[in-house]
């Protein structure tokens, strides 16, 4: 069930609303299991086949392939999409194209979704937003630009100035240190002290200095807010309490997720966030004031592939 406006619909109904007079038709693109890791692959092909299995249920034709194998064609003016046996579907004016797949990792992902979007296929999420979310920091300025209320963050672009950085947040402990590029959680440290600041930060720069690094002020929680948002229209909210043991809140950490109602306020900074990125279908991550009718959340993260 989903919260549009206050008014408890069925997706069903949600989407008939907003359905054109032919039904939409679908392609889910999607990662190969073995390119994920273990608390990933429930949104390999269990998620894709979920939502064929809906999608039919709901009267609309759908498609999957994985993204490792799936490429494009073009033959009389129209446009098709294949998957590894070959098996093709057409792209027409009324078709939908989910990325599902971790799109940012190779060149050659991002251009197959540029080339939909360049021959006007709808595709949710386009990579213009999958590049602002994938990168934590990217987001981080896209919002800063924009007013958002967000936590304190800087980014770590030299170990040997830690210290001095760390100072711009405040010079105290605990912090949060971050990989710039990292999903559910992982890549996200509780920082005690200056010792283990800096072997973690050497850790991380071994052992993938490609994903880059930032530091952001510590807000101490029992629990973080995600909304998911579809078209601009805020579908609900869930309360993600800590995870036993754990400072991290995200599902894929053991988080028990509950419904949770949203003020005024934090609605319209979701919104202003949806703005903001520009995308589909997003979730938005919150820390709630104590004061949550007059004091704006904190932003503390946007996944593009909620």
């Amino acid at each position: 069930m989903l919260n549009v406006d206050h008014n408890i619909v069925s997706l069903k109904d949600y989407i008939a609303e907003q359905a054109p007079e032919q039904p939409y038709r679908f392609v889910v693109i999607y990662n190969d299991p073995n390119n994920v890791g273990d608390d990933s692959k429930e949104e390999t092909d269990p998620l894709a086949d979920k939502m064929l299995s809906y999608g039919k249920e709901l009267g609309l034709t759908g498609f999957k392939a994985k993204i490792e194998e799936t490429y494009i064609t073009k033959k009389d003016g129209k446009l098709f999409v294949h998957d590894k046996e070959d098996n093709k579907f057409e792209i027409d004016e009324n078709t939908i194209v989910f990325n599902r797949s971790k799109s940012n990792d190779f060149p050659s992902w991002q251009n197959f979704y540029r080339e939909l979007t360049i021959n006007g296929v709808k595709v949710i999420n386009p990579m213009t937003v999958h590049n602002i979310c994938w990168d934590k920091y990217h987001t981080y300025l896209k919002l800063e630009q924009d007013y958002i209320k967000q936590p304190f963050t800087v980014l770590v672009n030299d170990l040997d100035k830690l210290e001095d950085i760390h100072q711009k947040i405040g010079g105290k402990f605990p912090v949060v240190l971050k990989t710039i590029l990292g999903t559910g959680g992982v890549g996200v440290l509780k920082i005690k002290d200056e010792a283990q600041l800096l072997s973690s930060a050497q850790i991380i720069n071994k052992l993938g200095s490609e994903r880059g690094m930032l530091l952001q002020q510590f807000i101490p929680i029992e629990f973080d807010i995600r909304v998911m948002m579809i078209a601009g229209d805020i579908m609900g909210a869930m309360k993600r309490p800590l995870a036993d043991g754990d400072f991290r809140s995200n599902v894929h950490q053991g988080s028990k997720p509950e419904k949770f109602q949203l003020t005024k306020l934090e609605e319209e900074i979701c919104h202003k966030v949806d703005k903001s990125i520009g995308g589909k279908w997003i979730g938005v991550d919150l820390i709630v004031s104590e004061d949550r009718e007059r004091v704006p959340p904190y932003v503390l993260e946007i996944n593009s592939q909620p």
